[in-house]
Parts: structure tokens; C-alpha cells; sequence
């Protein structure tokens, strides 16, 4: 734990930025929100957007000991510090167990212990110089999942460079003994008004342009409007409340709540900030199914949604993303979380004495579909619509208390409750 703590003092500021896996403050929805938004404002600006997912075979378990040691010292660890790392990873050994056959004994050469705290620092120092060989995308990594995007205003040079910067990430993780599945990868492109398919060539491996595309666990589409993940997870949850209706008479009100809680709110809850302007009608139908849970929670057919919802002391799906999204925008202001964050938002210059001024500037927009729904200016404006008792908070726990409280925009229009 000792020895962690200090090699994440040490790496904090040699990280990329991009760099999202196991570091404090940073996390799926980062990813995925950066990817985001990058696209929203490529087709607002009617340009091209491209991207190729690479999937890669056993990451964890393909990384040489001997370069892993060699990383550490050229990024300035001590000669004694790698000494002591290279006495933690060598000398481990493992076998296979089938039945009560057990095979031979095999020494590890490769590889980092995976469930220790170790483990993932060393793989994010070991994958960190990728960054310094990509020329032209953004290259966002998770673990072992990167991808790269690119934007431009023409279609050929968007898959030069794709192709171009793809080859460049393939050739780096076989010099540094880690397979790339180019079969397995995937790649989206999306215009306004141009819907051919591209095909990428990648090592002799055509990758075809696809409609939709699944990255940690979110499945994006090429209009981002996210109806094929609205579905996919309104199909989980209809079939866990097909479950719990079928508990529902052996169970008290408190274990059937906790168990919606635990099993069905959790796919709700999921990076909701970046699939939140999904349509008015999707909207709609996750929330049919919140209030069909809770019928069957509180065995009640009679009592209205609003009284459902009170006496499970819960919000409506859509309040709990526009807090979500409150949240995030506490986070961008107060310089918390990735460094790319912090500047997202700016407060308007006002000239007069007024009573709130901790006002943020909104965007302007060329586009309803892709400009007006994006985080930076819906971020701004439901920030600007939060009570000044809470937007003047000083800690994140408090903001968060207060947060709770607020149940949404007093004008309940289609433009400010962000239902499209």
C-alpha cells in the first residue's frame, strides 16, 4: 500500500491526461463523456467524425517483466526502487488445476499480478508512453480498452489518418509483447447527411464501418441518440421485474426495494450523463418501468407515480440525471477530476449587482440535434438554474447534499427540463 501510494504521487503528473484506468477522480464516464463530446461538436460543425475501438488479447497477462522495470527507471524511478519491483514480479510461478489433475509448475516472465495494487499502476506506467507515438487522433485508454478518434472536414483524410494512427498503435503493442485482435476491431464513422461505410485497412484486416459501436459497456450509435442502448437496458430490466414479480409474495417492501435497488437501478445509473438526451419517448419508457417496479414493490395499483416515488424517498430517473450532470459541472468548476475537464466551463462577466453571479457562460450552437444537446451547453444551463444557496457550496459532499433536495428546473418546458 506504502509503495503504491507513492508511486501514484510520482506518476500523477507523468500520466496522460487520457490515461482514465485506476487513477483517483477519473473514471468510465470520463471516457465516454470526452468521446462524446468530441463527436457532438464535429457534426454540429457538420465535419466527420471517425473512430476505431482496439481490442487487445490479455493485456495484463503479455507484459515483460524485463520492460516493465526498464519504463520505470526511464520515467526516473531509483535503480534500488526497481530492484525491489523486479523482486516482486519474478520468481512467480503458476499451474492449472482440472479435477484433481494438476499440471507442472511454470515460471512467469510475463505479465502483472492482477488483483493486487500493484498490478494496475504498473500496467498504466507500462502503457503510458503510447501517447508520445499517436500523431494526429485522440487516443483515450482504459485499461485495455483504446480508442482513437479523429475529426475532419473531408472523408478521405479521415480515413488516412485513422488508418494511418491505427497502424502506428498496432505496430507499438507488438514491440511491446501485447497482441491486437485487428480482426476483432471496430470502427464508426458518422456525418450529417454522408452515410456510406468506410473500410479501414489494418494489417491486412478490413475493418468495416458500422451504425453502432459498444464502448465500456455504452452503445453508441452514429446519430448519438442512443435508442439502442435505451433499449438494451430496458430489456434487463423488464426481465429482472418479470423476476422480482415472481418474488414478489415471499418478499417484505424493504428487500424487494433493496433488491431494485441493487439489480435494476444500477443499469439506469450507468454513466447516465452521456446517454441523458436520449428522446422524449425513451425518457418515458424508463420510467414506465421504474413505475412498474414500484407498483409491484409496494403491491399498490392505485396511488400516482409522485406518491410512489415518495414513499420509496426516490426521484424520478430523469431528476437523477440532471443532478448527475449538476454534479459533473461541481466537479469541471472546482478543478476536480481529469485536467481536460477543468476548463469545459467559464463564468459569464456580468456588469450589474445582482443577487446570483455565479453564472455560467452558454455555448452558442449551429445545431438542435448535436449542438444544443451536449454536455458544455446543457451542463451551463442547468447549472445557471440551481439555487444560489446551492451553486455557492464550497465542498463536493455538501453540494451533493444539497443537490438531493433540488427537483429540477421551476419551468418545467421541453427546453429546460432537457426532455427532446
Amino acid at each position: 500500500m506504502v509503495y503504491a501510494e507513492q508511486l501514484n504521487d510520482m506518476f500523477k503528473c507523468k500520466f496522460d491526461d487520457f490515461l482514465f484506468a485506476y487513477r483517483p477522480g477519473y473514471g468510465c464516464s470520463d471516457v465516454l463523456l470526452k468521446f462524446t463530446e468530441i463527436w457532438r461538436a464535429a457534426l454540429d460543425d457538420n465535419n466527420y467524425f471517425g473512430a476505431v475501438l482496439m481490442d487487445l488479447s490479455k493485456a495484463f497477462d503479455c507484459l515483460p517483466h524485463s520492460l516493465i522495470i526498464a519504463k520505470l527507471h526511464a520515467y526516473g524511478l531509483h535503480e534500488n526502487a526497481c530492484r525491489l519491483l523486479s523482486s516482486y514480479l519474478s520468481n512467480r510461478k503458476q499451474r492449472v488445476k482440472q479435477g484433481i489433475v494438476r499440471s507442472s509448475w511454470c515460471d512467469l516472465t510475463k505479465g502483472v499480478p492482477q488483483g493486487s495494487i500493484l498490478g494496475p499502476i504498473l500496467f498504466n506506467v507500462f502503457i503510458n508512453d503510447i501517447f508520445y507515438f499517436v500523431q494526429n487522433c485522440s487516443l483515450l485508454n482504459y485499461a485495455d480498452d483504446n480508442t482513437l478518434g479523429f475529426v475532419s472536414a473531408n472523408r478521405d483524410t479521415l480515413l488516412q489518418t485513422l488508418e494511418s494512427d491505427t497502424k502506428i498503435c498496432t505496430t507499438w503493442f507488438k514491440d511491446n509483447g501485447m497482441k491486437a485482435n485487428a480482426d476483432k476491431f471496430q470502427a464508426i464513422v458518422s456525418h450529417r447527411s454522408d452515410k456510406e461505410y468506410l473500410h479501414l485497412d489494418i494489417e491486412g484486416h478490413i475493418v468495416i464501418s458500422e451504425d453502432n459501436v459498444k464502448l465500456l459497456g455504452i452503445t453508441i450509435d452514429d446519430r448519438l441518440s442512443f435508442d439502442m442502448h435505451v433499449r438494451q437496458i430496458c430489456r434487463k430490466v423488464g426481465q429482472q421485474i418479470n423476476v422480482l414479480k415472481r418474488l414478489a409474495k415471499k418478499m417484505d417492501v424493504a428487500g424487494k426495494l433493496a433488491l431494485y435497488k441493487s439489480f435494476m437501478l444500477c443499469h439506469f445509473n450507468y454513466c447516465p450523463i452521456v446517454w441523458t438526451f436520449c428522446g422524449k419517448g425513451n425518457i418515458k419508457i424508463m420510467e414506465k418501468l421504474q413505475e412498474r417496479a414500484l407498483r409491484l414493490i409496494f403491491n399498490d395499483n392505485v396511488s400516482s407515480y409522485s406518491d410512489l416515488l415518495n414513499k420509496s424517498q426516490m426521484s424520478t430517473l430523469h431528476i437523477h440525471r440532471l443532478r448527475g450532470i449538476a454534479l459533473q459541472v461541481f466537479k469541471c468548476i472546482n478543478k476536480m477530476g481529469p485536467t481536460y475537464l477543468h476548463d469545459l466551463f467559464q463564468p459569464k462577466c456580468i456588469k450589474y449587482s445582482l443577487r446570483d453571479t455565479s453564472i455560467l457562460h452558454q455555448k452558442k450552437f449551429m445545431t438542435v440535434k448535436y449542438g444544443f444537446l451536449s454536455f458544455t451547453y446543457h451542463g451551463s444551463k442547468i447549472w445557471n438554474t440551481l439555487p444560489t444557496d446551492i451553486k455557492t457550496t464550497l465542498t463536493y459532499k455538501e453540494f451533493k447534499t444539497l443537490l438531493y433536495t433540488w427537483e429540477g428546473p421551476l419551468c418545467k418546458c421541453n427546453h429546460c427540463t432537457i426532455v427532446k
